[in-house]
């Protein structure tokens, strides 16, 4: 289904409680480790894959995006088992969503992954004074398309606009030292890294030659987690009594009930 009705409900809620508490996109993302035991941290919800909350890209999708650095352990976690949940906490209107799914990584080379998922939007105008992120990511599709003849989604696309979009000093922290291992004082842990310019295909330019080795050695370690949902189950904990309501995936169908609190 294009649009299940969990997207709907899980943007507009969004929307509110982002209002009152810019913490509001973030999310506890539970994986597995390979000796079997639970693993939890908090990530960064960064949207649906290919879309934006304030530009129009042309293309849409019920994948959730989360970005990560791929020397990290829950990289290892979603390697062996992709099974995840996400439990998120809207406190402005008292809302739970679980999540559950399949996380994917997107790293170079994937192009092929979760296309049946992501679609492109009929008779709509991209945004004409964009971002910089949604720049890229149409100057990209827009090289691509005339290097490959074809006029698709491409996940390298997509890389680029979440590369453009986090700040100057996140996108720094993707050339720290390997996270995990012993604290090196000698080590660099560079505070900011921007991007200058973004090129006609869509790739990042620093003047400085050093930056730019930097930016592409930081991009190297930048993957996506892309999550396709297999069900959600939202409760309204502010109501009384307390309202839920669970969204089951049966092949491409989705199934809505309504539970017990």
């Amino acid at each position: 289904m294009r649009n299940p009705a969990w997207k709907a409900l899980l943007l507009n809620e969004l929307a509110k409680n982002i209002k009152e508490a810019r913490d509001a996109a973030y999310v506890s993302l539970a994986t597995i480790r390979p000796d079997g035991s639970p693993a939890n941290r908090t990530v960064a919800f960064r949207g649906f894959v290919a879309q934006d909350h304030a530009d129009e890209t042309g293309w849409e999708s019920d994948l959730l995006l989360f970005t990560c650095d791929k020397r990290t352990e829950k990289m290892k976690e979603i390697r062996h088992d992709p099974r995840v949940e996400v439990s998120w906490w809207m406190s402005s209107t008292g809302e739970q969503f679980r999540i559950r799914g399949r996380m994917h990584l997107i790293e170079q080379g994937n192009e092929d992954l979760l296309k049946d998922h992501i679609y492109r939007k009929e008779d709509t105008s991209v945004s004409s004074h964009a971002s910089a992120a949604t720049t890229s990511f149409l100057a990209r599709l827009k090289h691509l398309s005339n290097v490959l003849g074809n006029d698709q989604f491409s996940w390298e696309a997509e890389r680029l606009r979440h590369w453009h979009k986090i700040s100057d000093d996140l996108r720094a922290t993707f050339t720290w030292p390997h996270p995990g291992l012993p604290y090196d004082e000698n080590g660099t842990f560079l505070k900011s890294l921007p991007i200058e310019q973004t090129e006609k295909d869509g790739w990042f330019k620093h003047g400085d030659k050093q930056k730019q080795t930097l930016l592409e050695e930081g991009y190297s370690n930048f993957i996506l987690l892309a999550l396709e949902v297999d069900s959600i189950d939202h409760i309204e904990l502010y109501s009384m009594p307390c309202k839920r309501r669970v969204y089951h995936k049966h092949d491409d169908t989705w199934a809505e009930e309504a539970l017990n609190p």
